[in-house]
């Protein structure tokens, strides 16, 4: 679970709870607090965690010494107990496992719980790739642009179902640079590492919900604030053509052709459940309502927690993974022991 989600998360509930207590009247804070469960569980991870938090005016605190429990298919299958916020979870969950998640705290006397359908993956057909240049928008609130090369990836999907599905994209892009040993007397080989999360989809039908544009940004404040930055990468099955479709999903090209490289990108489809895109979407809303300044009611972020507040969802993955190199004095089997090597000191390491 992402950092940035969970701060929104908590960011949100804050929000709430302090504005809405009644929608006309004077507001109170004497409230009791609730249970806050954040979980967004990958199916194919060795491990995932719940956090758990109370809810409070102003921040939420840490929930320790709880206890989660587990039930896949109606059967108790973990229970975790931890000194801390974080419940790891072991167990493994397969595509159609109906998963139950109770998380009880004895002491204050609360007990929440939600269950969820884990979907099925999609499948992804094939992958080809171009090249193309984007006008870039040098600064987000400001006219000044670029024109700077990419590649585009098109990605073929296959849900195999008519079905209204939802899905998330994630892209890995790691870079590795090897510019030959440091010095004479240190043949230690000096090489710089590089990890990229960024790519744009504002050319994809189905990121932009029916609204893709030729450029990376808006041209304008207000173009910006009304196309709500689809900042989770989430979408629908609704632009599908019985069941297929393909993304277009464009990353900064390397133009550093002077030195041994590899880049791996990888490209992740996650199918999520519809409580996940309603979450995500609402925290979606939510910050782009507290960056903008705009005097209107907040948005309310989407919550299926019985007896508390926050989510609780597990997704599937469909991954595809492409390899770009340039190779002088290395093979790429080097670069790559060099990539699955590199927190370690047998070389000159830079980040």
């Amino acid at each position: 679970m992402r950092k940035d989600i969970i701060a929104s998360a908590l960011a949100s509930l804050s929000i709430l709870l302090s504005a809405c207590e009644n929608e006309v009247g004077e507001i109170t804070f004497d409230e009791e607090p609730l249970m806050v469960i954040n979980a967004l569980f990958e199916a194919e991870a060795d491990s995932n965690i719940v956090e758990l938090n109370l809810t409070g005016v102003s921040y939420a605190t840490l929930l320790c010494n709880a206890e989660v429990a587990i039930y896949i298919n109606g059967k108790l299958a973990e229970t975790v107990t931890s000194a801390t916020d974080r419940y790891v979870i072991k167990s493994h969950f397969e595509s159609g496992d109906e998963v139950t998640l109770e998380a009880t705290s004895d002491s204050l006397g609360m007990k929440a719980s939600a269950t969820c359908i884990v979907p099925e993956p999609l499948e992804i057909t094939g992958t080809s790739t171009t090249a193309i240049t984007k006008r870039v928008q040098v600064h987000q609130y400001d006219s000044e642009y670029s024109m700077e090369p990419f590649r585009r990836t098109l990605i073929s999907i296959d849900n195999h179902t008519k079905e209204k599905r939802y899905y998330r994209m994630t892209v890995d892009d790691e870079t590795i640079y090897y510019f030959g040993q440091q010095t004479y007397f240190d043949p230690r080989p000096v090489i710089r590492y590089n990890y990229s999360p960024v790519f744009y989809c504002n050319d994809d039908m189905a990121l932009t919900d029916g609204r893709p544009s030729a450029d990376s940004a808006a041209d304008d404040l207000v173009d910006w604030l009304e196309q709500a930055p689809n900042q989770y990468h989430i979408f629908r099955s609704n632009y599908f053509d019985n069941g297929c479709y393909t993304l277009k999903i464009d990353t900064q090209q390397d133009e550093n052709h002077s030195v041994d490289r590899l880049r791996q990108t990888t490209f992740k489809v996650r199918s999520i459940t519809e409580a996940e895109y309603n979450y995500l979407s609402g925290l979606q809303k939510l910050d782009l309502y507290s960056g903008s300044g705009i005097a209107e009611n907040a948005p309310i972020v989407y919550s299926n927690i019985k007896g508390g507040c926050g989510i609780f969802a597990i997704s599937t993955a469909a991954s595809t993974r492409l390899d770009e190199y340039n190779l002088q004095r290395l093979t790429k089997e080097e670069l790559d022991e060099m990539m699955k090597d590199k927190p370690k000191n047998n070389y000159a390491f830079e980040q």
